[in-house]
């Protein structure tokens, strides 16, 4: 299968999940999918210090 064929076959599946699952939210980061319930705050990085600045400046309202 060439990588456009798979791309394409998660963007598929990706889509299939959003209409089964429509009060969830769904993330893809570096290959992983993250669903979380709609409109749930959710924070990613490669570090858990990326994710805590994300945290910090969330609580303080700053957009990330």
């Amino acid at each position: 299968m060439r990588d456009s064929d798979a791309a394409q076959m998660r963007g598929m599946a990706a889509r299939f999940f959003r209409a089964l699952f429509d009060s969830y939210d769904l993330h893809e980061v570096r290959g992983v999918y993250v669903a979380v319930p709609k409109g749930t705050p959710w924070f990613a990085g490669a570090t858990l210090r990326d994710i805590s600045w994300q945290i910090a400046g969330h609580g303080r309202g700053e957009e990330m």
